[in-house]
């Protein structure tokens, strides 16, 4: 179903797509148990539109290894603030250095704004 302002069909109908599910998910309560996966959503979306060499992917490359290893210790409940560390600093190069659409540029600082709130909330995230 068409929602006011959709472009119709095509490319920039499915970026609006993206951006609006992307809202909805941060409005859900349980948001915090998603994050992670929220954040390589983010990324994937990114390098899909992304030139498929050079430094730009690479820069998004490395932001989901970093990602998947914080991945794989929350799912263990664990908390290592150096490897969130790792990811802030590998997400803020994309964000500082990948050339990106301002509205991606928009998504990802506030992914990084949200990694970088993690630490307060463990709880509210499901690590201890």
């Amino acid at each position: 179903m068409d929602r006011p302002g959709d472009r119709g069909p095509g490319p920039d109908r499915d970026v609006d797509s993206f951006h609006r599910d992307r809202e909805d998910a941060f409005r859900r309560d349980d948001w915090h148990m998603h994050f992670f996966a929220r954040v390589r959503e983010d990324l994937d979306h990114i390098q899909a539109s992304t030139f498929p060499f050079g430094r730009d992917q690479a820069r998004l490359i490395q932001a989901k290894r970093e990602l998947d290893q914080l991945q794989e210790m929350q799912a263990r409940g664990r908390f290592d603030r150096r490897q969130l560390d790792d990811v802030v600093a590998a997400l803020r190069s994309v964000v500082d250095d990948n050339r990106l659409a301002g509205r991606d540029r928009e998504v990802l600082a506030d992914d990084l704004t949200r990694l970088q709130d993690f630490p307060t909330h463990l709880r509210d995230y499901g690590v201890r």
